[in-house]
C-alpha cells in the first residue's frame, strides 16, 4: 500500500492523503485459485466411511500404533513402513486430545480413551487430514518445482495438474503414507534442481535432508536419492565455476543428510534391526509374488496400461512424450535430474508384482513439472504470441485437464456420500434389538462388513482369550486389554445397543446355538475376493431367511465403473455414471 502525495486545494484544509492499493501479480492470483481448488478436493468427504475403520485397509494400523505411542513406547515394534508417518499420527493424536480439551470434548485422558472404544472416526479423521495438508502443500511445491523447471508459467500448469490429479486426490483421502511421503520428496527435487544450477552445498544437503525423510515416512521414496549424484554431476550455468572437488564434496553431504534424517526420525528400524529383517523378508516375498487379485504380469504393466491411464488420464500419454522430446532436444540438464529420478522408481517398483496405483503417486509432481515444461519451449512461446496461437493452447491445456478433473470431481462426489456400510450399521442399530447376534456371512468380509458396537459379553470372552477385534490393530496387546478392561469397568459402558458378532465363510458354520432370532449380513461387489458368498448359501437364504432390507451401491447403469481388483477400497477410480456411493452391496436377513 503506497501514501499518495497530500494534496490541499487552493492551499485551505487539511490535506487529503490517497492510498493505492497494489494488485497482487496475476501469477499469484492463479496460484491461490489453484491451492484453493486443491484443497477443497483433498478435504471434502474427507469423513468417507467412518465409522467404518476399514474403510482404507492401512489406517487401523496407523491409529493403533500412534495411540499406542501415547504410553510412553515410541517403537512401532512393525516396520513394514519406517516409522515418521506413525510419529506424525500420534502428534496428530495430542493436538486432537489438546482441542478437545479446550472444547470439552475430552476433559479427561480417560475420556479420549473412552472415545477410542466408542467411535474411533476422530482418530481416522486425524490422519487423513494430515494427508490432506501434505497434498495441498505439494501443490504449491509442484508450482516451485515446475517453476524452477521452466518458469511461472510452467509451474502453474504443473500446480494445476496435481491439484486436479485423480489419483493424487484420492490417495489425499486416506490415512496413509504416500501423499506424505511425496510432499517431503517433491520438496527434495525442489532442492535438488536448485543445487544443480546454483552449485550451492546447503541445497544438496537440504536435498538430502528432504529424501530422507520422504524414505522415513515410506521406503520406496530412497529410489529418488538418483537425483543427487544427478544434480551434483550435472551443473548448470551458475554453478560452472564450482569445481568438481567441492561438488563432490556437497554430494557426500547431502548423502550424510538424507541418512541423518532417516536415522532421527525412525530410529528403531536400526535399533530394532531383528525386527527389521523379518519384516524386510515379508515385503520382498510379496514384492515378487504379488497380491492375492492382482492381475498376475509384471508391475509396470499394471502401472501402464491401469494406473497411469485412469490416474493421469489418455491425453497425458502424448503431452509427456512431447515433454520428454522437447526438453531432450534441448538437452535441458533440469529435466535430466527429474527425469533420473522417476526412471530409477518406475523400473526398481516395476520389477515385481506387487502393483498398487497409488505407488504411482511420487511421480504424479515431477510429471506434472516436466509436462508443465512445455509453456517454456520455443515453439509455444512463439504460439503464444498471437490470439489465434493463445486460443488453440487453451484447447490443447482444457484437454489435457477435463478427465482429470471429471475423475477428481466424480470421486470428490462419492466421497461426500454416505457409505453403505455406515447406512447397514445405522439400520440395524435402529432395528435388531441389542445384544442379537448378527452374523457376517462370506469371505473377505472384514473389509466389507459394517462395524458395530460389540457386547459386554463378547468384550469378556475377548479379553479373556486374549484375541481382539480387528479396529484395535495388533500392537501391544497387553497395554490394548488393560484398556479395555478399564473401559468395561466404567458404568454404562458397551452402550446401549450392541451385538454379539460371528464370522461365518458358509451358512452351515452358523452353530445352531447361537440364539434366536440371528441376523445374517451378506455382501456383494465386482470387487469379489472382498465380499463373496457362495451361490449355495444365497439360494438357501433366499428359501430360509426373510430378507429384511438391503442397499446396493451400483444401479444397472454402472456397467463402466473401474475398481482396482486387488486393493480393498470400494470406490471407483474412473466410470462414475451409475455409482450411488461408496461401500459394498449389503442385504440383511434373519434367521428363524
Amino acid at each position: 500500500m503506497r501514501a499518495a502525495a497530500p494534496v490541499a486545494p487552493g492551499g485551505r484544509g487539511r490535506p487529503r492523503v490517497r492510498f493505492r492499493v497494489r494488485r497482487p501479480p496475476l501469477h499469484v492470483v492463479l496460484l491461490a485459485a489453484i491451492m484453493t481448488a486443491g484443497a477443497l478436493a483433498r478435504v471434502w468427504g474427507l469423513g468417507w466411511g467412518l465409522p467404518h475403520t476399514l474403510a482404507h485397509p492401512d489406517e487401523t494400523k496407523f491409529v493403533s500404533i500412534g495411540l499406542g505411542m501415547g504410553y510412553g513406547d515410541l517403537n512401532p515394534h512393525w516396520f513394514g513402513y519406517p516409522s515418521l508417518f506413525f510419529y506424525l499420527s500420534a502428534a496428530a493424536f495430542a493436538v486432537l486430545y489438546g482441542a478437545g480439551w479446550l472444547a470439552g470434548t475430552f476433559p479427561t485422558l480417560f475420556a479420549f480413551k473412552l472415545q477410542f472404544f466408542l467411535d474411533p472416526s476422530p482418530f481416522h479423521l486425524a490422519i487423513r487430514a494430515v494427508s490432506a495438508l501434505a497434498g495441498t502443500v505439494t501443490v504449491l511445491l509442484t508450482y516451485r518445482l515446475g517453476r524452477e523447471l521452466g518458469g511461472r508459467t510452467a509451474g502453474l500448469v504443473a500446480a494445476l495438474l496435481v491439484a486436479v490429479n485423480p489419483l493424487h486426490v484420492r490417495t489425499s483421502h486416506f490415512g496413509n503414507t504416500d501423499v506424505t511421503m511425496t510432499m517431503f520428496l517433491t520438496a527434495a527435487l525442489l532442492f535438488a534442481l536448485r543445487a544443480r544450477r546454483r552449485g550451492r552445498t546447503r541445497d544438496l544437503v537440504l536435498a538430502g535432508a528432504c529424501l530422507g525423510l520422504a524414505t522415513s515416512t515410506k521406503y520406496p521414496a530412497a529410489f529418488f536419492a538418483a537425483v543427487l549424484p544427478a544434480a551434483a554431476l550435472a551443473p548448470g550455468p551458475d554453478a560452472a565455476a564450482v569445481s568438481r572437488a567441492a561438488r563432490l564434496r556437497a554430494l557426500g553431504l547431502g548423502l550424510v543428510a538424507m541418512a541423518a534424517a532417516f536415522a532421527v526420525t525412525s530410529p528403531y528400524v536400526l535399533l530394532d534391526w531383528r525386527v527389521t529383517l523379518a519384516d524386510f523378508r515379508y515385503l520382498s516375498a510379496i514384492r515378487v509374488e504379488g497380491w492375492p487379485g492382482d492381475s498376475g504380469g509384471p508391475a509396470w504393466l499394471h502401472f501402464l496400461a491401469f494406473s497411469m491411464w485412469y490416474g493421469f488420464g489418455a491425453p497425458f500419454y502424448p503431452a509427456l512424450l512431447l515433454a520428454v522430446a522437447a526438453l531432450a532436444w534441448r538437452r535441458d540438464r533440469a529435466a535430466l535430474v527429474l527425469g533420473t529420478g522417476c526412471l530409477v522408481y518406475f523400473v526398481v517398483m516395476g520389477s515385481g508384482r506387487l502393483a498398487f496405483s497409488r505407488y504411482l503417486v511420487p511421480l504424479v509432481p515431477p510429471l506434472a513439472a516436466l509436462v508443465g515444461a512445455l509453456a517454456a519451449a520455443p515453439p509455444v512461446v512463439r504460439l503464444a504470441r498471437g490470439v489465434a496461437g493463445r486460443a488453440a493452447l487453451a484447447v490443447a491445456l482444457a484437454v489435457l485437464l477435463w478427465l482429470p478433473a471429471w475423475r477428481a470431481v466424480g470421486q470428490a462426489v462419492l466421497f461426500a456420500r454416505d457409505d453403505t456400510r455406515v447406512l447397514v450399521r445405522e439400520w440395524i442399530m435402529r432395528n435388531v434389538p441389542s445384544e442379537a447376534t448378527v452374523v457376517w456371512l462370506g469371505s473377505g468380509f472384514e473389509f466389507s462388513r459394517p462395524q458395530l458396537p460389540l457386547s459386554r459379553a463378547m468384550w469378556e470372552r475377548l479379553i479373556a482369550a486374549g484375541d481382539r477385534p480387528s479396529l484395535l490393530g495388533d500392537r501391544d496387546r497387553r497395554t490394548q486389554w488393560r484398556t479395555a478392561r478399564e473401559m468395561l469397568a466404567s458404568p454404562g459402558f458397551p452402550p446401549r445397543p450392541n451385538y454379539a458378532l460371528l464370522e461365518a465363510r458358509r451358512l452351515a458354520e452358523v452353530p445352531a446355538g447361537a440364539g434366536a432370532p440371528v441376523y445374517v449380513v451378506t455382501p456383494e461387489h465386482p470387487l469379489e475376493q472382498f465380499a463373496h458368498v457362495e451361490a449355495e448359501d444365497r439360494r438357501a437364504l433366499a428359501e430360509r431367511a426373510t430378507s429384511l432390507w438391503e442397499v446396493s451401491p451400483l444401479t444397472p447403469r454402472a456397467t463402466r465403473a473401474v475398481f482396482e481388483a486387488h486393493d480393498a477400497i470400494f470406490l471407483p477410480l474412473a466410470g462414475f455414471d451409475g455409482v450411488t456411493r461408496p461401500g459394498p452391496g449389503l442385504r440383511i436377513y434373519r434367521l428363524p
